[in-house]
């Protein structure tokens, strides 16, 4: 389910009306900006694969399944701060598929997941001879990141590969940087079992059935747990203390 609140930083308040937000002393984020997120998130209505409980996105089989299930079955706020970097993220994208309107931008890729279910995902850009996936970053870097190169093996593979060449282009403040990926062998495979993993954890209402592997993998180019970033610590056992960002 998308988030139905804003979290304030200092956890006083769930802000789950626009009004409060202005209201608000903190002012964590701009008045215009949480304007901007408010209607992306809640006016458009904004397209969540997690919205589709048969649906099972490819994002969601990359990261810790237990935060999947959670992002399911609980109701859940997102800091201000990730979340105005998803909505920066998806600024980015539409600009990039309004820019080029030749039907490779933005193609839906889904797959039979067998009993209802399906897995899907969204390639930014895909033709016959390369795929490739937008990167807003703080930065561009000389290198990328293993996901990256996880993640469009999938989509090419989705779209019947594998002859395609796999790009990522990462863009900072009008700087772009391409950089041509490495196949990941079976990784649509592995997203299918990982789909089905978190499929029956979610058919039986139990989240023991899958492990606790925010606890033990970093994320990208920072190098600290996944839990750190989790929106669900509080109800998850993977650790038993707090992660602190350093």
């Amino acid at each position: 389910m998308p988030c139905t609140s804003f979290h304030c930083p200092d956890n006083e308040f769930l802000a789950r009306n626009i009004d409060d937000c202005e209201a608000c002393d903190h002012k964590c984020l701009s008045i215009e900006t949480l304007r901007l997120i408010w209607k992306t998130e809640f006016i458009d209505g904004a397209d969540h694969y997690h919205n589709d409980p048969k649906v099972v996105s490819v994002t969601e089989t990359m990261g810790c399944l237990r935060r999947a299930y959670y992002d399911r079955s609980e109701d859940y706020t997102e800091a201000p701060a990730s979340m105005l970097a998803r909505v920066d993220g998806t600024n980015v994208h539409s600009a990039y598929e309004r820019a080029n309107n030749d039907g490779n931008s933005e193609v839906a890729l889904s797959m039979d997941l067998g009993a209802g279910y399906s897995l899907k995902g969204t390639a930014d850009r895909l033709t016959n001879e390369y795929v490739a996936d937008y990167k807003t970053m703080q930065g561009v870097r000389k290198t990328y990141d293993e996901n990256n190169a996880i993640q469009l093996s999938i989509y090419d593979e989705m779209a019947g590969g594998p002859e395609r060449e796999l790009i990522v282009i990462q863009r900072s403040h009008g700087k772009e940087q391409r950089h041509y990926v490495h196949r990941v062998e079976g990784a649509l495979d592995k997203a299918v079992a990982r789909a089905h993993e978190l499929i029956n954890a979610i058919d039986e209402g139990d989240v023991s059935m899958l492990s606790p592997e925010g606890r033990d993998r970093n994320v990208g180019f920072t190098g600290k747990p996944m839990c750190n970033w989790c929106p669900h610590f509080d109800v998850c056992d993977a650790v038993e203390e707090k992660a602190v960002n350093e």
